[in-house]
């Protein structure tokens, strides 16, 4: 749960686990199980590692940044951001990479973050798509009510 602290442990008896032991047979928190139950938070979670939501389908338009929209006003931080586009063709495949951050504080609604450079394939394909990949190394995790939309 380290790595996903938004994640809740539904527990009937909490225990402290065995930093020591891979496998620990006292640490399950349901009794006569060895299992355990966590909810997602009602939010998609961004934190200090990097994290997509997957690839959305996009057109030949350039991708300029990244929407945000918050579920809670986050506190004072930097977010980081890249985008990968891809494109496919029967001949043909491409990929760019891209990336930008912006400061964000105690915004409502959403936000826009900009690439450094708007991001363009050369060339024709059949489909494209935009990976967002998101960093928020500003503490308490970021929040949002929807993955991040390209622009």
């Amino acid at each position: 749960m380290l790595q996903h602290p938004d994640w809740i442990v539904c527990d009937e008896t909490p225990t402290v686990p065995s930093l020591t032991r891979a496998f620990d047979g006292h640490r399950t928190t349901i009794p006569q199980t060895d299992f355990a139950v966590i909810r997602a938070p009602a939010h998609y979670s961004v934190g200090n590692r990097p994290k997509t939501f997957g690839e959305i389908p996009w057109t030949e338009a350039p991708v300029r940044g990244l929407r945000l929209s918050f579920t809670q006003p986050p506190e004072l931080g930097t977010l980081h951001i890249q985008c990968v586009l891809r494109g496919f063709s029967e001949a043909l495949l491409g990929e760019v990479v891209g990336e930008g951050h912006g400061v964000i504080a105690a915004v409502t609604g959403h936000t826009d973050i900009a690439l450094t450079e708007p991001l363009q394939m050369p060339g024709r394909f059949d489909s494209y798509v935009v990976e967002p990949w998101l960093v928020w190394p500003s503490g308490r995790s970021l929040a949002l009510s929807t993955p991040p939309l390209p622009y």
